[in-house]
C-alpha cells in the first residue's frame, strides 16, 4: 500500500527525518513550489534513522544548470 503523503504548498516546518521526505520533496519540485511544509501530513512526527549520508571527495563540485534556472537565481540577487 502506498503511503498517503500530504505536503502543503506554503512556508512552514518540514520533518527532515521522515522516511517519505524525499518523495514529498520530489512532489514539491515537480510542482515548482517555492515553499512547502508537512503541517497536514500524517507522517509529520515520524522519526526514521538516516543511514546514508552522501559525501563527495572533490571540494570543487560543478553543477551544470539550465539557463532559465540560473537567470532566475541571479535575478534574486540583483
Amino acid at each position: 500500500m502506498k503511503p498517503r503523503l500530504n505536503p502543503v504548498c506554503k512556508k512552514g516546518e518540514r520533518n527532515l527525518y521522515c522516511l517519505y521526505y524525499g518523495d514529498c520533496l520530489d512532489h514539491a519540485v515537480n510542482h515548482r513550489w517555492r515553499h512547502w511544509n508537512c503541517s497536514e501530513c500524517s507522517y509529520k512526527f515520524t522519526q526514521e534513522v538516516v543511514n546514508a549520508v552522501r559525501t563527495v571527495d572533490d571540494s570543487n563540485i560543478f553543477y551544470e544548470l539550465p539557463p532559465s534556472f540560473s537567470a532566475e537565481v541571479w535575478h534574486t540577487f540583483d
